[in-house]
């Protein structure tokens, strides 16, 4: 039953103000106040889904085409985002420098994606690449340092091409993407539930023992399903395969917390609604790549 009382007049104070009250906390107020919550939640998970299937479309149709000119536009992007997101956090560089700085990373990004630069300068950069991501997460350095440092996930992203132009053509890049979501996904998932933890407190305050466990289980199962569909390995491979998998997302994400921390930013851009920009959504895959290719590489 519905109270409504604005049609009752009350001549006593006392009762005007009983009626306001009631009037405040009837069911008809209390639904609209319900409706108008639900409506927003509606919209927070339509903007949230929305972000997330152009997050997926961005990077996963373009390999599912399998066209290396969609690829190619689709790593270029992923290049001039990243390299933006860098520049403009770099801060209090001058203009001229910060473009040499652009121009530098647009060097290193040509000559790492030119077909005829020998294998041996395409693993040589794989191995700086993975120095830098160690020692960024575990050497102190200092502010000027940290900040040229921003700028090398540039490193990574021609393996990215690498992975998809391979023998196993993008299907190798889209098993990993597979792997790396469903650790990152399942980790958040299971820290959230269960996680008691702190696997590394300083780091990534989040993050759960639990959490990690959860996550690594689940990749790996979701890997063994997925494999027979995707990629050809021996069953010692594969398990390797997404071990080193799990491995490079962890430190990928710490890599971005710690950057991050380092330059005292939440995000490192803001391309997409509650995701952050470039960078804070693909970080994972952009640091795994390299470390997958060199794996891939060794097996030959």
């Amino acid at each position: 039953m519905l109270f409504r009382f604005h049609s009752t007049y009350r001549k006593n104070k006392n009762s005007e103000q009983t009626d306001a009250h009631a009037k405040a906390s009837s069911p008809s107020v209390l639904a609209r106040s319900a409706n108008i919550s639900g409506r927003n939640k509606l919209k927070e998970i339509g903007a949230t889904s929305f972000t997330e299937v152009v997050i997926l479309g961005f990077f996963v149709l373009p390999l599912i085409s399998g066209s290396h000119l969609l690829i190619t536009i689709m790593l270029f992007l992923l290049t001039l985002g990243v390299c933006y997101e860098t520049i403009r956090l770099v801060g209090n560089l001058s203009l001229k420098r910060k473009i040499g700085l652009g121009m530098v990373y647009a060097l290193v990004f040509f000559l790492l994606y030119n077909a005829y630069v020998p294998l041996i300068v395409h693993l040589i950069f794989a191995s700086l690449a993975i120095i830098l991501l160690i020692f960024n997460i575990y050497l102190p350095l200092g502010a000027t340092m940290q900040k040229l440092l921003l700028g090398y996930p540039v490193l990574f992203i021609p393996f990215i091409a690498f992975l998809a132009f391979s023998t196993q053509h993008p299907k190798i890049i889209l098993f990993t993407y597979l792997v790396v979501e469903s650790f990152d996904s399942f980790a958040y998932l299971g820290g959230k539930i269960v996680g008691k933890t702190k696997a590394f407190p300083k780091l990534s305050p989040k993050k759960t023992v639990e959490g990690v466990l959860i996550g690594a289980v689940t990749a790996i199962a979701i890997g063994y399903i997925a494999a027979p569909y995707m990629i050809e390995f021996t069953q010692l491979e594969l398990l390797t395969l997404v071990a080193i998998i799990i491995i490079g997302t962890l430190l990928g994400d710490l890599t971005a917390s710690k950057l991050k921390r380092n330059i005292g930013v939440k995000d490192f851009g803001n391309i997409l609604p509650q995701q952050g920009g470039i960078l804070d959504i693909y970080d994972s895959i952009i640091f795994t790549a390299p470390i997958v290719f060199i794996y891939l590489i060794a097996i030959k």
